[in-house]
């Protein structure tokens, strides 16, 4: 009797022990897990040997050939101990190599023990062992592709994890952006106004009243570069709206020949420094009084038209 409590006392926590690493939420360490299921493919392998001990203990070693004809004979008696032995251990190394070969040695395995449990009629209940051993299978395969499934949650939660916390750097890096371009925006558009308002008073003084036509064409140049120069001011503020893909183009009738003209002229000084000749032939085709200017966003076109001039000119 104190042989069976103590088996039974090692035997039903480990059998208990599977349950909960079954229909636990995640896997316990690596150890652990590996230990349950190894303590118990030994515990079954050996509870059948330790019961044809008892047997013999009970009854005298003048029962010894009955209780071993009892539990299955000798080969029984060793299928299970390579089996509780070696089984287990061998199992673990054979997953560890590669599923398929696993399950399919698993099968097999399973057949054959089968047949040798089944194959002496003295022996009492034999599907008994056959169930055993399946549940311990499936337990073991169920338990790995959970573990499985439960490292690839993970994963994902490590991920999700660091997309938000990439997006958030994002997000800070954006606004730290717009703090920046806002006080750039701030500390060029003040001394701009300042410039554009004094040289509107000077030409409402007269200043440029006597100015000869070359002279008056620089005149119009300046003040178109500081037409230009406001608006991509304006579109400075409304950096937002370009970087949300919002920006839109302000399509309106205008004289193409009277932009290249006041573009060529803005470069004239810069060319000359160059000794480069800037030359405009108008399309006489396009004519704005006649009805036929073309449409599109002035603004636009003239700062394309003097990035081009300007890295040519470099």
């Amino acid at each position: 009797m104190p042989y069976l409590v103590l088996l039974f006392g090692i035997y039903l926590p480990a059998t208990f022990g599977i349950l909960y690493v079954t229909f636990s939420k995640s896997p316990p360490y690596g150890f652990i897990k590996t230990s349950i299921i190894v303590v118990n493919g030994f515990l079954w392998g050996y509870s059948n040997t330790a019961g044809t001990l008892l047997c013999i203990t009970k009854n005298g070693h003048g029962a010894r050939e009955a209780c071993y004809k009892l539990a299955g004979g000798y080969f029984q008696l060793t299928s299970l101990l390579y089996y509780g032995t070696l089984g287990p251990l061998f199992m673990l190394s054979i997953y560890r190599l590669n599923r398929t070969f696993y399950l399919a040695f698993s099968i097999g395995l399973l057949t054959i023990y089968l047949y040798i449990i089944t194959g002496v009629p003295e022996v009492q209940q034999p599907y008994t062992y056959g169930l055993f051993l399946t549940g311990f299978y499936l337990f073991y395969w169920q338990e790995r592709v959970e573990r499985d499934n439960f490292k690839l949650r993970h994963q994902l939660k490590a991920q999700v994890e660091a997309t938000r916390v990439a997006q958030g750097g994002e997000i800070r890096e954006a606004a730290s952006k717009r703090r920046f371009v806002s006080y750039i925006f701030h500390e060029i558009r003040v001394p701009f106004n300042t410039a554009v308002l004094g040289f509107h008073n000077m030409d409402g003084d007269g200043v440029f009243a006597n100015l000869s036509p070359a002279q008056m064409g620089v005149l119009e140049a300046i003040k178109s570069s500081f037409s230009m120069m406001e608006s991509v001011l304006n579109d400075v503020l409304d950096f937002q709206k370009m970087e949300e893909g919002k920006f839109e183009l302000q399509a309106r009738p205008f004289d193409v020949n009277s932009t290249v003209r006041t573009v060529a002229k803005g470069l004239e000084s810069t060319a000359k420094e160059k000794n480069i000749d800037i030359l405009v032939e108008e399309d006489g085709r396009v004519d704005v009084w006649g009805g036929k200017a073309l449409v599109g966003d002035d603004i636009r076109f003239r700062q394309v038209l003097n990035n081009f001039l300007s890295n040519g000119l470099k």
